[in-house]
């Protein structure tokens, strides 16, 4: 994890904990739990469950891609057909 001076040591991956993982996926903590294909967590401390950085932030492109799918979908639905 981190070196006694705070510094992360170059072989270990960069982690979030819930908080930092909730806010790149645009959730609440308390919803981390139900994303479907959440990575596993990398390590459980006493304060949090840490994931990789890297693993977090590939799920949240693809679900943001998903999302933006889904609104566009929606969005052709609406529109009004041409005169």
């Amino acid at each position: 994890m981190n070196s006694p001076t705070g510094a992360r040591m170059s072989n270990e991956p960069e982690l979030y904990g819930v908080a930092e993982a909730a806010e790149v996926l645009g959730v609440s903590r308390p919803n981390l739990r139900a994303i479907p294909d959440m990575p596993e967590p990398y390590d459980k401390i006493r304060a949090t469950t840490l994931y990789r950085a890297q693993e977090v932030r590939e799920l949240a492109k693809v679900r943001n891609a998903r999302i933006a799918a889904e609104k566009a979908r929606r969005a052709a639905k609406v529109e009004p057909a041409a005169a």
